[in-house]
């Protein structure tokens, strides 16, 4: 494996980092676990069981999934060393950038195959079908699904939001 080398001239400045003042809004939504199950199928659970080792599955005690909006009004390089970079400019010195991210989280279980690696490689996660970040030139990267199958996750919250039922996205609800 070719080993990373940390350059002056990289537009990703490494950690580690801080993030004064940032807020952060969930908006929780009943999910349906089949519609998980599949998403956990195709994009975990390849292959084997017998080749993986683990299983991924829908938590069914906490059948919700949460639109989550993260704003950093300011990201900040806390390294204030030179010395990783040759007695260069440290990135600390280069200045802030603020950014938005938009992404659901929908909680899944890793469950292993065994019953020794059930009992020791068992573990609650949060599966992230999307996420947006709204400044590339942060380092983040955005992300999106090649498949549209997790807005079938998410039921109804009122009457005035828009839901997508029976396969129809943008409906009234």
């Amino acid at each position: 494996m070719i080993p990373y080398v940390q350059s002056a001239t990289s537009p990703e400045a490494p950690p580690p980092y801080h993030f004064p003042g940032v807020t952060v809004n969930a908006f929780v939504w009943e999910a349906r676990m089949g519609p998980i199950q599949d998403y956990c199928d195709r994009q975990f659970n390849l292959g084997s069981l017998e080749e993986r080792g683990f299983v991924y599955r829908p938590v069914a005690f906490w059948p919700y999934a949460m639109l989550l909006f993260i704003d950093y009004p300011v990201m900040i390089i806390a390294d204030q060393s030179s010395s990783a970079l040759g007695g260069q400019l440290p990135f600390s010195d280069r200045g802030v950038v603020s950014q938005t991210e938009v992404f659901v989280a929908l909680p899944v279980a890793r469950y292993g195959a065994t019953l020794g690696k059930l009992l020791t490689q068992s573990t609650v996660e949060t599966a992230l079908p999307f996420i947006v970040v709204g400044n590339g030139v942060s380092g983040s990267r955005s992300w999106w699904p090649r498949s549209r199958q997790p807005k079938a996750c998410f039921r109804t919250v009122s009457r005035a939001a828009y839901a997508c039922r029976d396969g129809a996205p943008g409906r009234r609800a």
